[in-house]
């Protein structure tokens, strides 16, 4: 699943316990450290290290693990100075290491998990060979060390190139993009392979329509993930429907098949099935060649409501009456339009709840003979 990690960068020490305790629900708390050399703070000046006693601050309100960004020019002599709070990342800049090796070391020595950071115009080259070392690489989506700035589009291709060096090399090392990442725009990285999303000021000063969600409610909605799944003859169907997900803005994790070659649907209804069960994804979609096959797998499982639809009056009938959680569809039964009409009705219905409550707890009650 896609974690996230609130980033606490322009919060100041008072406000800091309050901070922490509105985004409970965060995967990591994200601690930036500037030293003024490496990064100038907002105004161009100086900056001093991320105080010590802000983490301890931190720290005594939450049991949420940290996420530690040294943007300084001397990493290797600092590690200690942040492993001692246990965090479960420690990253550095490859731009500010002269040995980076030693750096992925001594983090390492410390139980920590090592992570590279790069700033957007530094190539991946600087870390290919690095990849293996690591548990995960940053990649800056602003210039660091001020808050509230724009995401930078052109980052989006390199997430992409990344995972597909990180698929290549049969790695299991993530990807987290920091930077102008909020609720309008946070599918961007996620669509593009990313897997821990940094966000500040768009969790606890979201904009536009989300300005009246409280910071839980936006942790919330960006982990809002649908699951995706196919076996070669729904494979096409499910490419388009990614590209219509990217326009409307719907964050999607693909689980496969990944091209036309034949395979089995029990295997990739397994896969969405069982993150949905893992409570790492609330909802997905699964297609096949008519949608039967791969729906009967998906219903095999206690706790889903895989509905296979035909129209629009049978998708909003499958959430409001039966909270289906997997949408299933037929490549060979269902045209791009009426699929795209069909997931929006059921993506934007609601359950009923009430009497239907009541059947839908029948339906997921194990049935023996």
């Amino acid at each position: 699943m896609v974690k996230i990690s609130t980033s606490l960068f322009t919060i100041e020490k008072k406000d800091l316990a309050k901070a922490v305790k509105a985004a409970s629900n965060t995967s990591y708390f994200h601690i930036d450290v500037t030293d003024g050399e490496f990064v100038k703070d907002a105004k161009g000046g100086a900056s001093l290290f991320y105080n010590e006693s802000h983490i301890k601050t931190v720290k005594s309100n939450t049991n949420v693990p940290l996420d530690v960004h040294l943007m300084i020019a001397n990493p290797l002599d600092n590690i200690e100075r942040y492993a001692k709070f246990y965090p479960y990342y420690i990253s550095f800049h490859i731009e500010a290491a002269q040995d980076p090796l030693a750096v992925i070391k001594k983090i390492k020595k410390h139980g920590v998990k090592p992570a590279i950071a790069l700033n957007p115009d530094t190539p991946l080259s600087k870390v290919e060979d690095l990849l293996k070392s690591v548990d995960m690489v940053l990649l800056m989506s602003v210039m660091p060390g001020k808050g509230g700035q724009g995401y930078i589009q052109s980052v989006t291709d390199k997430i992409k190139i990344l995972r597909e060096m990180i698929d290549k090399q049969g790695l299991d090392t993530l990807i987290e993009v920091d930077g102008g990442i909020k609720l309008s725009n946070v599918h961007i990285p996620i669509n593009a392979g990313v897997d821990v999303i940094v966000s500040g000021t768009g969790i606890y000063a979201p904009k536009e329509e989300y300005k009246d969600l409280t910071p839980k409610e936006v942790i919330e909605k960006m982990k809002d993930i649908l699951a995706l799944g196919s076996d070669h003859g729904g494979y096409k169907l499910k490419e388009s429907l990614k590209k219509y997900f990217d326009k409307k803005g719907i964050a999607y994790k693909d689980f496969g098949c990944y091209n036309e070659e034949s395979v089995d649907y029990p295997d990739y209804a397994d896969k969405v099935v069982k993150e949905i069960l893992k409570k790492e994804y609330n909802r997905g979609v699964l297609i096949c060649g008519t949608g039967i096959g791969i729906s009967i797998r998906a219903n095999r499982y206690k706790g889903i409501r895989a509905a296979k639809c035909n129209s629009v009056f049978d998708a909003e009938m499958s959430r409001k009456h039966n909270d289906a959680n997997i949408l299933v569809m037929g490549e060979r039964t269902t045209s791009l339009p009426s699929a795209k009409k069909i997931f929006d009705a059921w993506y934007s219905t609601e359950f009923e709840g009430g009497r239907h409550q009541r059947r839908v707890d029948k339906l997921d009650g194990m049935v023996t003979y």
